[in-house]
């Protein structure tokens, strides 16, 4: 999915990463940089079956930001 390429792109991901849930996990925990501020916007326009996904990645993000004080998320429409 070309939405990993950008997403491992602008954070700096490890080569190896793996485009899919387990691996953005992986990565949002072990090997970004501090103090990240992450946005997603205009999930709600996407097709449902992406906007269904997108969910799914989102809440990647919201957990990670649980487990990491330095990180932050938004969800933004």
């Amino acid at each position: 999915m070309k939405v990993y390429d950008r997403i491992a792109e602008t954070l700096e991901f490890p080569g190896f990463f793996g485009n899919n849930l387990d691996a953005l996990w992986d990565c949002l925990i072990g090997f970004i940089d501090p103090r990240v501020q992450i946005e997603m916007k205009g999930v709600t326009s996407l097709p449902d079956d992406l906007r269904d996904y997108t969910m799914e990645m989102a809440n990647v993000f919201m957990e990670a930001t649980n487990e990491r004080a330095d990180m932050e998320f938004t969800l933004v429409d």
